[in-house]
C-alpha cells in the first residue's frame, strides 16, 4: 500500500430505519442532565445483546439483556451495581469474555459471573495501588483469561493501563506507562486487544492530536511492540480514541484507527498494516460528504467484507457508514444508513455486529437503539421500548 493513499469512494444507496427508543425515567425539572443515554455501549453476548444506559443522573446506570423469543428481540433483564446509586455510571463500559461480564461505573468495574442465564457480582476489580482521579475502567478489553483497564486520569492524567489474569481469581500482574508520556495525554483512554496484543490509545498525546502504543501482553506484563501516530492529523484530532483489530480477505493484521475531532471533527480513519514488526500507515477513509462536527469514526465494526463506521454528529441526527470491498482488497463502495428520525440522537455512537445482526446506538438525550438483519439492511429485527417510568 501506498502511504497516505487516498480511496475512491461511491454511493450505492441510502438505508433508513426506525428508531428504538428506551422510554427511561427521568424529572422534566432536570433537563439534559437527567437523560441516560441508553445505547451508548452494546455487547453481543452469545445469543444475547447488551444495551448500557450508563448516563441517568436520576436512576442507578443500568444495562439492558434482550434476547430474542420466538423469532423476536425482548427485554429479558437488567442489571445494576449491588450498590448502585443515581448517577453512579453503570454501564459505560461492558465486556465481556466467557463466563465473565466486566461493567464500568464510577465506582470501578464491576466482575459478573454466568451461570446459565444469569449474571452474577462477585465484586469489583480494583488496582494494587489506587490513585486519586485516575478514572480507572474508562476503558475495559478482555481476551480468554487476561482483562487490561484503563485509567487514563492517573498521574495527573497522564495515564496508565493494568493487566489482570484470572485464576480463581483476578489478580494483577502489572501496570504499565510509557516513558514519554506526559501530564494530560490520557494514555488508557481506549484500549482494544487480540491475539495477545493490545493497542492503548493516548488519544491527547501532542497536542490532542494522538498515538497508540501496541504491546505484547501475557503473565510476565507488558511488552512494547511499537507506536502509530497518523500523518497530517490536526491538534485535537484525537487519534486512538476508536481502534479496531483484525483480518480482513487479502489483508492481514490489520489495524484501523480514528480521529474523530480531525478536521474540525469532520473525522477520518487511519489503516495500518504489520510489516516486520513495524505498523505502515496505508489507506484513509473518510465520509465522501464530511461535514463539521460529524465525528465520523466515533464508532466502528467489521462486516467482514468492510466496515460500519459512525459519525454521530452528521446531519442532525447521525450517519452510518458501511464500506465495501472489491475482490483486490480496496474499499470501493460505500452505503449511507440513516436513523430516521430528526434530532440530536447521536446514530452511530455505538456499534455491535452479532450473528445475523447488527446493532447502532444513539446515545444522546434519552437513547435508542437500532437492530438490523445483517443479511438485509432495510429489515428492523427490534422494536421494542426499555425501561418504563416507574410507578
Amino acid at each position: 500500500m501506498t502511504k497516505g493513499r487516498s480511496l475512491l469512494l461511491a454511493l450505492t444507496a441510502a438505508v433508513v430505519a426506525a428508531p428504538v427508543s428506551a422510554q427511561s425515567y427521568y424529572s422534566p425539572e432536570a433537563g439534559d442532565a437527567a437523560l441516560p443515554g441508553f445505547g451508548r455501549t452494546i455487547t453481543a453476548v452469545g445469543d444475547r445483546l447488551l444495551i448500557g444506559e450508563p448516563a441517568n443522573q436520576i436512576r442507578p446506570g443500568t444495562v439492558y439483556i434482550y434476547g430474542q423469543d420466538m423469532g423476536s428481540w425482548v427485554e429479558m433483564g437488567q442489571l445494576q451495581a449491588m450498590e448502585a446509586t443515581g448517577g453512579d455510571g453503570f454501564g459505560g463500559q461492558v465486556v465481556a469474555s466467557g463466563d465473565h461480564l466486566m461493567i464500568s461505573s464510577s465506582m470501578g468495574v464491576h466482575h459478573f459471573h454466568r451461570s446459565g442465564d444469569t449474571w452474577t457480582e462477585r465484586g469489583m476489580i480494583t488496582p494494587s495501588m489506587a490513585m486519586e482521579d485516575a478514572d480507572f475502567g474508562a476503558s475495559i478489553a478482555m481476551e480468554g483469561d487476561y482483562l487490561l483497564v484503563g485509567a487514563p486520569g492517573a498521574n495527573d492524567a497522564a495515564g496508565a493501563a493494568y493487566l489482570f489474569h484470572f485464576d480463581a481469581g483476578w489478580n494483577e500482574v502489572g501496570m504499565i506507562a510509557p516513558d514519554d508520556i506526559e501530564s494530560n495525554d490520557a494514555f488508557g483512554a481506549n484500549i482494544v486487544v487480540r491475539n495477545g496484543l493490545a493497542a492503548i490509545a493516548a488519544p491527547q498525546k501532542n497536542t490532542r492530536r494522538g498515538a497508540v502504543y501496541m504491546y505484547d501482553f501475557g503473565m510476565d506484563g507488558f511488552s512494547m511492540r511499537g507506536m502509530m501516530e497518523a500523518d497530517g492529523v490536526r491538534a485535537n484530532a484525537r487519534f486512538g480514541s476508536t481502534i479496531w483489530m483484525g483480518d480482513l480477505p487479502n489483508v492481514q493484521n490489520i489495524v484501523l484507527v480514528a480521529a474523530p475531532n480531525d478536521d474540525r471533527a469532520r473525522g477520518s480513519v487511519r489503516l495500518f498494516v504489520e510489516n516486520q514488526g513495524e505498523y505502515v500507515e496505508g489507506a484513509r477513509l473518510s465520509a465522501y460528504d464530511p461535514q463539521p462536527g460529524s465525528g465520523f469514526g466515533s464508532s466502528m465494526a467489521s462486516t467482514g467484507d468492510g466496515f460500519l463506521i459512525g459519525a454521530p454528529g452528521a446531519s442532525g441526527s447521525g450517519i452510518v457508514y458501511h464500506f465495501q470491498m472489491d475482490d483486490d482488497g480496496l474499499m470501493s463502495t460505500v452505503q449511507k444508513m440513516r436513523p430516521g428520525y430528526d434530532g440530536t440522537a447521536g446514530f452511530g455512537d455505538a456499534i455491535e455486529l452479532g450473528d445475523g445482526f447488527w446493532a447502532i446506538g444513539a446515545g444522546r438525550g434519552d437513547g435508542r437503539v437500532v437492530i438490523y438483519d445483517g443479511a438485509d439492511m432495510s429489515s428492523i429485527l427490534l422494536e421494542s421500548e426499555g425501561m418504563s417510568a416507574p410507578s
